[in-house]
Formats: structure tokens, sequence, C-alpha cells
């Protein structure tokens, strides 16, 4: 057991305010902050303030140390911030919001006035919130911010989904910080911060590389393994020999491999027609996205009844399952 989850430390500052990592010295467990955090945070803010505003101050800091999460660090956020703590107030809340919602301008590609949603750390039922997302009138995936939108018309179904999804989360808002109602949450509280700096989501792996061996068609054009250093080099690549496909009865068989940055490597085989056909399965990520959405258990192909798929996942193990819903989660395919 670490010092800092000691009984004997049971009412004592153990964790920074703004970073909650472990205090280590005998100053910052007295202030509540670690000194990397008071030089970047603008604690010198603070000592500059009377005598009696510095006490409520640092006494607000301690506050949220000690407490670390819920409407209490709120309330004292509040109050730090009108005291004129804001980069301290930013920090502490870039630790705790779970949720992030903002409202898109018209510089964002999906248009002016939505609601813009990003979620902060793990989630703990996946699978769960992308059906819930999903089913909301009008939601879009904005793959390059790595945020979902919604219109503003969409914002009680938004509301009930993070309540569902989120109950008791710290949440920050247009307006500010938010506790999400749910099981003994208490109520929330509201406070306006024009400096509020919203924290950004660990980064997916991505697409770094994709392999195409052709294993059907004309013998000239099966002519080994082509490498592209892009998905979109290797989409050109697939799309440019389109009118050597089959335009009916068949398909022409390509093994490809999709790379991504953190090594993971997904093995697919398309089955190419021209593109006047239906199902042509021309498109490289949309077809590794129904891939690992289905041994994920997150689709159900319209030729199987939910029993049977559900039959089938089961059959196929719990453990590859649950792999490939963790690869759903770290990984950047569009959804």
């Amino acid at each position: 057991m670490g010092y800092e989850s000691a009984p004997a430390t049971k009412l004592l500052a153990t964790h920074c305010a703004c970073c909650n990592r472990p205090l280590v010295d005998a100053t910052s467990v007295e202030v509540g902050m670690g000194p990397v955090c008071r030089d970047k945070n603008g604690y010198d803010a603070v000592l500059a303030l009377p005598e009696d505003d510095r006490k409520a101050a640092n006494k607000l800091i301690y506050e949220v140390a000690l407490k670390r999460d819920g409407a209490t660090v709120l309330d004292a956020c509040t109050k730090l911030f009108a005291l004129g703590c804001g980069k301290i107030v930013t920090a502490v809340l870039k630790r705790l919001a779970k949720v992030q919602i903002a409202m898109t301008d018209d510089t964002h590609p999906h248009g002016a006035g939505r609601l813009a949603v990003r979620i902060h750390g793990e989630v703990p039922d996946f699978p769960s919130l992308l059906a819930d997302f999903r089913a909301i009138r009008g939601r879009r995936w904005d793959a390059e911010h790595k945020i979902n939108t919604f219109p503003a018309e969409s914002k009680a179904a938004l509301f009930e989904t993070l309540k569902r999804n989120f109950p008791g989360a710290t949440a920050v808002g247009p307006k500010g910080p938010f506790v999400i109602p749910g099981k003994a949450a208490p109520e929330p509280v509201k406070v306006s911060l024009a400096t509020l700096v919203v924290p950004t989501v660990p980064a997916k792996a991505t697409v770094v590389g994709v392999e195409i061996d052709r294993a059907e068609g004309p013998c000239e054009l099966c002519d080994g393994v082509h490498k592209f250093d892009s998905l979109d080099a290797a989409q050109k690549f697939l799309l440019s020999r389109a009118d050597t496909y089959p335009a009916t009865g068949g398909y022409d068989k390509h093994d490809v491999t999709v790379v991504f940055s953190d090594g993971e490597r997904i093995e697919l085989r398309m089955d190419c027609k021209a593109p006047g056909c239906k199902n042509n399965d021309l498109d490289i990520m949309e077809h590794l996205r129904d891939f690992v959405t289905f041994y994920a258990g997150l689709r159900c192909p319209a030729h199987l009844t939910r029993e049977r798929y559900e039959a089938f996942l089961a059959e196929n193990g719990a453990d590859e399952k649950a792999d490939f819903l963790k690869f759903v989660e770290t990984h950047e395919i569009g959804l």
C-alpha cells in the first residue's frame, strides 16, 4: 500500500488538485498542488491576493485536492474562479470532465449550430454508448476531430443518452461544467468559465499502411503484393483497376492487410466487382469496419437472425469478441 492509500492520510491531500498525481513533498501536501502545477497554473496569482482572499483560495484548493471529484469540487471551482484563479480551475476541469460538449461554428465541416460531443477516457460500456449515439437522429462522426456531432433539436435525446451511460459523471457544456444526473448524483452545479480549455481524448491508432494482393483476375494484374503508406493511396489503386473487375457473374478476390500505427494488422478478403454492381466491395475502410463490428457483436447482418448471430458469437468465443471490441475502442475506423 502506498502512503497515499494509507488510513493515516485519509484527511490529508495526497493528490494534486490539478493533475491528480501523488504529492511527494511537505509543501505540496500543505498546499494541495505539486510544484509543477503551481508553476504552470498560476499559483502566483493566489499568493498575490489580499490576505483574506488568499486564505479562502488556499482552503478551496486544498478542498479540491482532498475531495478530488464531485459536486463539492465543482462548487469550490465556482468560488475559485470568482477569486480570479481561472487557470487553476481550468486545469482541474481538464482532469475531471468525462464528457465535453461544445457548439460547432461555421468553420466545422458539419456546419454551425451542432452539438459536438467528445468522450474523455475509458467508456464503461462502449457498445451500448455507440448504439445509443447511432440511434439519435442526425448523428454524424467527425473523424478528423474524433467527435460525434448532433443537430441542436436532438439535445433532449442526447442528454438522455448521457444520463444512461454516464450517471453522476462530470461534464463540461457551452455554459460550463455540470454533473450528469443519475443514480446517487447530486443536482448539477454550474459555473461560467470564459477561459475554459476543453481537454482532448487520447489518440486512437490510425492506418499507416495497406497491402493489396490481387488473387483473381487477369494474370498480368495478379502481380504480387502492392504496398502503400496511406489508406488513400491504397483506395486509389484499388479503384484504378475497377474496370477489370467482373460486372456479372462473380468477383475478383483481393487479399488486403491494413496496418495501424500501434502495429496491429487486420487481414481482409475483398470480393471486388465492377463499380456499377450491387455490393461491389470497393471501399477498404467500409469493409474493415463491417468486419470488426461484426466480430465485436455490434453489427448483425441482414441475412442472419439475431438468435443465429448471437449463437455464432458464442461459438466464436467471448475472448475474440472482447478483442474486437477493444480494437473498435482504440483504433480510428470512422465510427
